[in-house]
């Protein structure tokens, strides 16, 4: 079962690696769109000096402004959709953490119990090496499945403290995820 929920975890991680990366490309788009809307700010200006020239060129130059206030329109209307995308990828990605957060709150949980029965098992096991130890020539088989529960269950103890050492790390990851997303939800939701 922890097996599965560590799995389980492993694959929410790459999960939420993939919706950062897809978050990461729609920010370039984003970048290159405004680059291309910088242009066509530019284009205008120009264009708008040319119209001076002359009522010929100021036909031609009408004609473009009318093509390039369609491409910004456009270029408008499509970064306004990547940022819609953007902040909903972004608000189900910060669901996905905290549904993370809680499996990793769970699985320290269950290293926890681990730590206690591996505790109480080292109790058990110190408790049957005295009584093989009263027991003499008798007990040394007994002794001996002691000795063996008492190595058990320090390496027991010793499993459960790595499994809480890197789930106690991947909260702490999980919240700068979450602090990360979060910004990038109110900076697209500022960017409506």
């Amino acid at each position: 079962e922890m097996h599965r929920s560590s799995s389980d975890t492993i694959q929410s991680v790459v999960l939420v690696s993939k919706a950062i990366d897809d978050m990461a490309i729609s920010t370039v788009r984003q970048e290159q769109q405004i680059g291309l809307a910088v242009e066509t700010i530019q284009r205008l200006t120009d264009l708008v000096k040319h119209v001076s020239d002359g009522a010929e060129i100021i036909a031609v130059s009408s004609r473009q402004v009318v093509e390039t206030a369609k491409l910004g329109e456009e270029a408008t209307d499509r970064m306004a959709l990547e940022i819609d995308e953007i902040f909903s990828s972004s608000t189900d990605l910060r669901l996905l953490i905290h549904e993370l957060t809680d499996a990793s709150d769970e699985i320290n949980q269950i290293a926890a119990l681990i730590r206690g029965l591996a505790e109480h098992a080292t109790l058990l096991a110190l408790n049957a090496s005295i009584e093989a130890a009263r027991a003499g020539d008798a007990g040394k088989g007994f002794n001996v499945v002691a000795n063996e529960t008492g190595i058990l269950a320090v390496q027991s103890g010793d499993a459960a403290k790595g499994i809480k050492r890197l789930t106690d790390h991947m909260i702490t990851r999980t919240k700068e995820s979450i602090a990360m997303i979060e910004l990038g939800i109110i900076q697209a939701a500022t960017g409506k």
